[in-house]
């Protein structure tokens, strides 16, 4: 969290993911769009990922894109887009 950063450093996919996740817990928003929000992620990490946010997202609503079962099949309603239709 306190790393300093500069104009030569770079992340990794997963870390700017990561970072991302932070940045938009911490603004607060009442509502939060994730679009394959952990898409870099292993399935370690992504497992991690989806504990801290359902613990931080309480009282939020979430909007989370995925192409992985996985990833959503904590979430209350699930809808499936497929051949253009809902």
């Amino acid at each position: 969290y306190a790393t300093e950063l500069g104009t030569a450093v770079t992340f990794s996919g997963g870390e700017a993911q990561r970072l991302s996740i932070a940045r938009a817990l911490l603004a607060d928003a009442p509502v939060l769009v994730l679009d394959e929000a952990t898409a870099y992620a292993d399935p370690h990490s992504e497992a991690l990922i989806q504990e801290g946010l359902s613990a931080l997202a309480a009282g939020r609503t979430l909007l989370v894109i995925a192409h992985r079962l996985a990833t959503i099949r904590s979430a209350d309603r699930i809808v499936v887009l497929e051949d253009g239709r809902v």
